[in-house]
């Protein structure tokens, strides 16, 4: 009976010990399980922080798009525009034209009439014909503009937000790694925890088979439950190891995943850096090509100066009688302001090279004194661009390395040589100023964009 009591004081002690054990255990993993969860959703603040700023980044995107949609729209009304005046251009010609032949048919008495209305179908014909080609350089801009962007920014902002992609999808791998070695190393501590109490009820059942000499059923029991339990324990402290095993090559992968990670970021702090540069920079050569546009508009609406923008490209053409007296290579003085105001804007550009052009008629130089120190209009053309050169070169203090001039003499013409405004068309200097391509500096590890 005093035997009884005791096994079964032993078995209540025991359950009290495993039920204060479990109790125990499951507090420590609802910490855990909370510290797991407090983890993920620190993560998950991460995330959402990278996805707002992702929106943002669209949102820019979507401004300058909109921005070139506006510009889209405006040169179209524009395009319009011309259209509207073109044909109305035309059907006065087309009523002058009438009544021109009407006097033609009716009477001589009215050449006066006839005159005038000669010099004024002519003046019509010439504003259609200005307008007309005004029309063909918008519609050549639109296209330009639809049809492509800057390739180098647009290059950079793809490279930008498949980093972004790249980098977001490198985080969520490492969360889920890091929740995958947290369940293992659970796992492996569980697996110790069952391999000690294995343990002690095996040390526990030895200590009582130790106090039972004779072989008995109760003895023969106990050897079982001895080694059942050994066996348990060693099966336990084997799961446990194949779980940390497990849980420290994972570690590895997400120790080259933070590496993966920080090069990534870094990646993407550059990247970002470049194309909130590049915007500005390209900003600033509007404005300054902006500025050139404002302080010659007389002169552009003149027809005296042309001036275009195309990509990285400013082309303006100056007409010789604004910038040379006749036969000179002396600058007028409306030239000298012309030359300042280009050479102030180009202060402020990251320009790559300035190509000047001299261009002349197809006439023959006839003015001896001028053929001696020029004798074909090859010098004269050159001449010309290297004043303009130097102009900017010593009086405006730009870097000489950055120039070329050349002269093309009258083999390049624009226009017929066979009348005199042909002939002012062609005797002209041309700019050329080439916006330098690789506007900002790439670090290494991040590749150019492709042309």
């Amino acid at each position: 009976m005093k035997m009884m009591n005791f096994k079964h004081i032993s078995q209540i002690m025991i359950l009290i010990f495993s039920t204060i054990l479990f109790f125990s255990c499951g507090g420590a993993e609802i910490q855990r399980a909370t510290e797991a969860l407090k983890q993920a959703s620190n993560e998950n603040k991460k995330l959402l922080q990278e996805l707002t700023e992702t929106k943002i980044k669209l949102a820019e995107q979507n401004t300058a798009i909109k921005y070139t949609e506006k510009e889209l729209k405006r040169l179209n009304d524009e395009i319009k525009m011309h259209n509207e005046y073109i044909i109305t251009l035309e059907k006065k010609v087309t009523g002058i034209t009438s009544e021109r032949d009407r006097l033609l048919s009716s009477s001589l008495t009215d050449q006066n009439k006839l005159a005038l209305l000669n010099e004024r179908l002519a003046s019509l014909q010439k504003e259609i014909k200005e307008l007309t080609d005004r029309k063909k350089l918008l519609e050549a801009q639109y296209i330009e503009l639809k049809n492509s962007s800057d390739k180098e920014l647009a290059s950079l902002q793809q490279k930008l937000f498949k980093s972004q992609e790249e980098l977001s999808g490198y985080k969520i791998k490492l969360m889920e790694l890091e929740t995958l070695k947290s369940r293992l190393l659970e796992e492996a501590k569980h697996h110790a925890e069952a391999a000690e109490k294995a343990r002690k009820k095996s040390l526990e059942a030895e200590k009582s088979l130790l106090t039972i000499r004779t072989e008995t059923p109760e003895r023969i029991q106990l050897a079982g439950v001895v080694e059942e339990e050994r066996n348990r324990a060693r099966a336990a402290d084997e799961a446990r190891r194949n779980a940390e095993s497990e849980a420290n090559r994972i570690q590895t992968d997400i120790n080259a995943l933070n590496e993966k990670i920080r090069e990534k970021e870094n990646e993407t702090k550059r990247l970002n850096e470049l194309v909130e540069q590049l915007k500005k920079e390209l900003l600033q050569q509007k404005e300054s090509f902006d500025r050139i546009i404002e302080g010659l508009k007389n002169e552009i609406e003149q027809g005296k100066i042309k001036a275009s923008m195309r990509g990285r490209e400013i082309r303006m053409t100056l007409m010789d009688r604004i910038m040379f007296p006749s036969g000179s290579i002396q600058f007028t003085e409306r030239g000298r302001f012309i030359l300042k105001l280009l050479g102030t804007e180009l202060k402020k550009l990251k320009y790559g090279l300035v190509f000047i052009e001299g261009h002349t008629d197809a006439d023959r130089i006839v003015d001896w004194r001028i053929q001696r120190i020029f004798p074909t209009n090859w010098e004269f053309s050159v001449m010309r661009s290297v004043r303009v050169v130097r102009f900017f070169v010593e009086n405006m203090g730009l870097n000489p390395e950055k120039f070329i001039a050349c002269g093309r003499g009258e083999y390049f013409p624009v226009a017929p040589n066979d009348n005199a405004r042909g002939k002012a068309l062609n005797r002209r200097i041309e700019i050329l100023i080439s916006l330098e391509r690789k506007i900002v500096q790439y670090p290494e590890g991040i590749p150019e964009p492709e042309n």
